[in-house]
């Protein structure tokens, strides 16, 4: 299973891109070739944020993975680069920003029925 949506984030010129796959590891992989990028050092977690020096940020979720742990903590790195990018550094402006992406990916995966886990 692979879903996907991209998400216009206009403040800030970028969008976001939310991949929910089996495969994680062939994900990163894909990404990594289609930016023009080589890597060597795939490994097999439950998610990733990647960014390529373009306004496009990738996020991807281990189907059997989704937990509101995973989500929080791929939405922190995700933040975390678009900010430091733009050298935002104003708290206010960061929380904001996390809402706004958090509203939008439980809605997404709401809407995909994706079961999201509450803990280990």
């Amino acid at each position: 299973m692979r879903i996907s949506k991209v998400f216009n984030i206009d403040i800030y010129s970028c969008k976001v891109q939310l991949i929910v796959t089996d495969d994680v590891y062939n994900e990163e992989k894909t990404l990594y070739a289609k930016n023009g990028e080589d890597h060597e050092e795939y490994v097999a977690s439950d998610g990733i944020t990647l960014n390529f020096e373009n306004d496009i940020y990738y996020v991807v979720f281990s189907t059997n993975s989704v937990s509101h742990n995973l989500i929080a903590h791929e939405l922190y790195h995700l933040v975390c680069s678009i900010c430091d990018y733009r050298n935002i550094e104003e708290e206010e402006s960061r929380a904001w920003l996390c809402g706004y992406l958090t509203e939008m990916f439980y809605k997404f995966l709401d809407k995909k029925n994706i079961t999201i886990k509450h803990g280990f």
